[in-house]
């Protein structure tokens, strides 16, 4: 490297030629623009790096080929895999048999025509301990490439409390025992056909009363 005189810092590579045994020969080519090129990608690479280690979701890139280029450490937490485990690996192995044709469909969908895939939806992961997790996946192509990133979201025990308020909810309103609820000002909110059936109002005659 060397200062210019305005003293902006350029950079030159030297080539020296033996002509005689005191004589040189030297051939010197300025690769400044090359050189400060290399620095900002290597900025922008770190950067990039740091953007998508520190997301606090589950994050990997795609080849078009399948094979996952890069993953974030939050993979880990979801798959059990580690980032070194998953580099090179094809993420198919990744999810529950049942849905892998029609997320390659997707993939390869998304090379061609981006807007007729969808950019999430919910599947089931198999992790490394042969656990089937209830995930969203969210995808993106990434502009100028082939590449693809995917986002996954853990949401198998929002999924279980889900189920278990359904069957709850299901139980109240079959059973035989008369079950009411009301806010903090005694106005019923709910009643259960039991409820209707004891009293002989319809539940629309009692909700919003006292």
């Amino acid at each position: 490297s060397f200062i210019k005189k305005d003293k902006s810092k350029g950079y030159w590579t030297v080539e020296a030629v033996k002509i005689s045994d005191q004589r040189f020969l030297g051939f010197v080519v300025e690769v400044t623009e090359q050189k400060l090129a290399e620095e900002a990608l290597r900025e922008s690479n770190a950067l990039y790096q740091a953007i998508f280690e520190s997301t606090g979701t589950a994050t990997f890139i795609v080849e078009e080929n399948t094979n996952i280029a890069m993953a974030n450490k939050e993979c880990i937490t979801i798959t059990g895999y580690s980032s070194s485990e998953l580099v090179g690996q094809k993420w198919t192995h990744l999810f529950s048999p049942e849905y892998l044709q029609k997320m390659l469909m997707h993939h390869h969908l998304r090379r061609q025509s981006p807007e007729l895939a969808p950019n999430k939806y919910e599947v089931k992961l198999v992790n490394k301990q042969g656990e089937l997790r209830d995930v969203i996946i969210e995808v993106g192509m990434i502009p100028g490439t082939k590449q693809s990133i995917v986002s996954i979201l853990d949401i198998t025990e929002l999924k279980h409390t889900e189920e278990t308020l359904v069957k709850l909810k299901k139980a109240i309103y079959t059973s035989g025992e008369a079950i009411f609820m009301t806010d903090k000002d005694g106005i019923f909110t709910f009643v259960n056909p039991a409820f209707t059936n004891l009293y002989g109002f319809s539940a629309d005659e009692i909700v919003g009363k006292t």
